[in-house]
């Protein structure tokens, strides 16, 4: 605590230390001769010489006493914590701030986890940042500051803080990764704002379902952002297509300003912090980065509604609604692109399926991902795209589930097709009447969705 001595009981004939201290509000200097018989014949101790010396020891080491030669006296600077603690005092009554708000150095091992409660979400993160900004222009050597959140916010309404911050990165050259579970159009342009040589962040990551976290040396840094506030950011974020279309100065009412109490805990443990640091830094690895079981997908009611993300993998095993956008590429002569899927697929493996098909990424639309997937499987680009048609589908393969929402699409391309390898074992053009006569003849050569969506191709 910055108060390291608690205020003496401003009652005569309690302990040691308080009689001590009253001793010394009267005279001073004196040694611990005569503090002994004052207090006994004023204050009527019953302690022993040998307590009182013990005790007189202690508040000099703890600053309260000020020591010359053999003489004691009430510290100066002790009596301006006094002072301090007193104003302090006030203002927290008055504004329902916590207290005490250590800096970084004044964290120990040995107190455990303290918690800190603010009464809005703006006052816990004005507190987080300044730890983050201590350790960050802290001299000499240190291990990367490292993050996962929920969503990247400071750019958007912390912009000059957030530039602050960014200087303060390149000239103590600060290496930092950060996690964000959010992968919007807002989260990527915030990635954007903040990426360089020294800061690597990633979007779309399985991280901070209850609360965000950082590591700044051996502390870790909890914030529980009220359930209010980020609802609110979830569907701010997933709503909005740029910046500009935000009101900032609303929002900020909204979300940093608004009272609700907001928990805070730190931990100073070298052992957890070093672990949550390398946990951290394991995901810019490129295999586990690209692993398609840690893709985060939005989870949908039964009318399209987005209620939550969740990882790849834990939607195919629980069966969770999620969108899918699948497209038909045509070409000149109305034939249509066939793929036949990779045979390391967990779901259709070698089957043949729609010329590209892709899940939604967090805040993206149906038709904008319907692009993506023709760019990043085929490798061209798609021109005239146009949806055909929508339905539900709920499949089941072995022990996992395909369950969602589809919206079809069909579109033109400019370009030559370059398969990626990684997803497609290889790919054919074919006229709609060939493919609805193999169909009928052998159907389990198909993903059951082919089946499902090549009545919405309209031919040229």
């Amino acid at each position: 605590m910055p108060l390291e001595q608690a205020l003496p009981d401003l009652q005569e004939g309690r302990g040691v230390k308080d009689i001590i201290i009253h001793v010394l509000s009267e005279e001073w200097p004196l040694s611990s001769n005569e503090i002994y018989t004052k207090a006994k014949r004023k204050y009527g101790l019953n302690s022993t010489y040998q307590a009182v010396h013990k005790m007189l020891k202690q508040l000099a080491n703890q600053g309260v006493l000020a020591k010359e030669g053999k003489k004691y006296s009430i510290s100066m600077k002790w009596a301006e914590k006094i002072e301090k603690f007193s104003k302090d005092l006030k203002t927290m009554l008055v504004s329902h701030k916590p207290l005490y708000l250590e800096g970084l150095s004044d964290f120990r091992e040995e107190t455990g986890m303290q918690t800190f409660v603010f009464d809005s979400f703006g006052t816990a993160e004005e507190y987080r940042k300044t730890l983050q900004k201590q350790y960050i222009e802290s001299p000499g050597p240190k291990p990367p500051y490292v993050g996962q959140s929920r969503h990247l916010k400071s750019p958007v309404f912390y912009s000059e803080k957030s530039k602050e911050i960014l200087d303060l990165i390149n000239k103590t050259q600060t290496k930092c990764y950060l996690l964000v579970r959010g992968n919007t159009k807002i989260d990527g342009w915030c990635a954007d704002y903040y990426r360089n040589n020294l800061v690597d962040i990633r979007t779309g990551v399985d991280v901070a379902r209850n609360c965000d976290t950082m590591v700044v040396g051996n502390v870790v840094v909890q914030t529980y952002v009220p359930v209010q506030c980020r609802l609110f950011i979830d569907n701010l974020y997933s709503s909005a297509k740029n910046i500009p279309l935000i009101e900032i100065p609303k929002l900020y009412e909204n979300i940093y300003k608004l009272k609700e109490n907001t928990k805070l805990l730190v931990f100073k443990n070298p052992e957890l912090a070093e672990q949550v640091r390398q946990q951290t830094i394991e995901y810019f690895n490129e295999k586990k980065a690209t692993d398609p079981a840690n893709e985060l997908f939005e989870i949908v009611d039964e009318s399209d509604k987005v209620i939550g993300t969740e990882k790849r993998s834990v939607v195919h095993e629980k069966g969770l609604l999620h969108r899918t956008s699948d497209v038909f590429v045509l070409d000149d002569k109305s034939r249509i692109f066939i793929q036949q899927r990779s045979f390391k697929k967990l779901i259709g493996p070698g089957l043949w399926d729609v010329s590209a098909a892709e899940h939604l990424k967090p805040g993206e639309t149906y038709e904008e991902t319907a692009a993506r997937g023709v760019k990043e499987e085929l490798g061209v680009k798609p021109i005239s795209i146009e949806k055909i048609g929508e339905r539900e589908q709920r499949y089941k393969f072995e022990k996992l589930y395909d369950n969602g929402k589809v919206q079809v699409f069909q579109c033109g391309f400019e370009g030559k097709i370059k398969i990626d390898k990684a997803e497609i074992e290889e790919g054919k053009w074919v006229s709609k009447e060939d493919l609805l006569e193999e169909m009928e003849k052998s159907p389990r050569k198909f993903t059951p969705w082919l089946l499902q969506d090549i009545k919405f191709v309209k031919l040229l």
